[in-house]
């Protein structure tokens, strides 16, 4: 499916004869790491048939860059600022035309893959693809509520396309046509109820850090009412209650989320705290702390 064709496409970047023999165009796969010893092995694994995979690791201290390696991918270092600034830099030291995007706890699955290398033997027809995401829960695929229907613009030319700078929820931005895949990447985006918390919290942070440069202002009114308005929409009109007890948990984790990024905005334009020009992405230790008091 074509959503729309914003540029004229650059010309066609041959990379040489792929692996099955053909002039088809090559493919690097990028991904961003931070202490993802549990996931990186497994990401990678699920990309090995791709012509390159690329790790651009934030200085892990917990062997994610060495585990990369012996998985076969290239890994280079690089302190972290934004999960964009990640994400541009590997854009710059990839070596194909074509870049697949991938976070550590994301699986490419098959359908996806043989998709993908029909895509690369015909060199489009467009320039990116949105790709469906296949969100697991304690152990369960999550059909309904929020993750229902999500995709994302993963797969894209890479001289078209760059990350622009934000603090939370980064897209890529192609210049060029837009299509969408039907196979899927698989996120397995919590380990557990405590990962919940830290992340909940922290996306909390950052979209009313996000929101503060933007000169958005606090309102008690949103803050009372956005909270329930994402619960009813989520467990209701999307049939959360459908996933059971993990689409309630997940949806009312999702109003807390809302209504905790309203309280930090009000916090800061209360006390006028400055904007912060880095959005760190490391899972402190107090962070784990303040998720297990929870």
């Amino acid at each position: 499916m074509i959503l729309c064709r914003i540029a004229a496409p650059a010309p066609a970047e041959l990379c040489g004869r792929g692996r099955t023999g053909t002039n088809v165009q090559k493919l690097t796969v990028i991904i961003p790491t931070h202490n993802e010893a549990r996931n990186i092995a497994a990401c990678i694994e699920s990309a090995a048939w791709a012509d390159e995979v690329l790790v651009v690791d934030d200085y892990s201290n917990d062997h994610t860059a060495e585990m990369a390696r012996a998985a076969g991918a290239r890994v280079i270092l690089h302190e972290f600022s934004s999960a964009a600034s990640q994400k541009n830099r590997a854009l710059r030291n990839a070596t194909c035309p074509w870049v697949l995007s991938l976070d550590a706890d994301e699986r490419v699955t098959a359908g996806l893959r043989d998709e993908i290398r029909s895509i690369l033997a015909t060199d489009g027809p467009a320039d990116g693809y949105f790709i469906p995401i296949h969100g697991f829960f304690l152990g369960q695929r999550i059909r309904f509520g929020a993750w229902r229907g999500e995709r994302k613009l993963r797969l894209f030319r890479r001289k078209l396309t760059h990350f622009p700078e934000r603090a939370v929820h980064e897209s890529a931005q192609v210049s060029g046509r837009i299509g969408l895949c039907r196979g899927a990447i698989e996120h397995y985006s919590y380990r557990d109820l405590d990962d919940c918390f830290v992340k909940a919290r922290r996306y909390a942070e950052w979209g009313a850090f996000e929101w503060r440069r933007r000169g958005r202002q606090p309102s008690a009114l949103r803050m009372l009412l956005r909270g329930p308005a994402s619960f009813a929409r989520d467990y209701v009109l999307k049939a959360g209650f459908l996933d059971g007890r993990r689409g309630l948990i997940l949806a009312l984790f999702d109003a807390w989320q809302v209504v905790a990024r309203e309280a930090k905005l009000w916090e800061l334009a209360s006390r006028s705290v400055p904007v912060p020009t880095r959005a760190s992405e490391i899972e402190h230790a107090e962070d784990k702390r303040r998720a297990a008091d929870l």
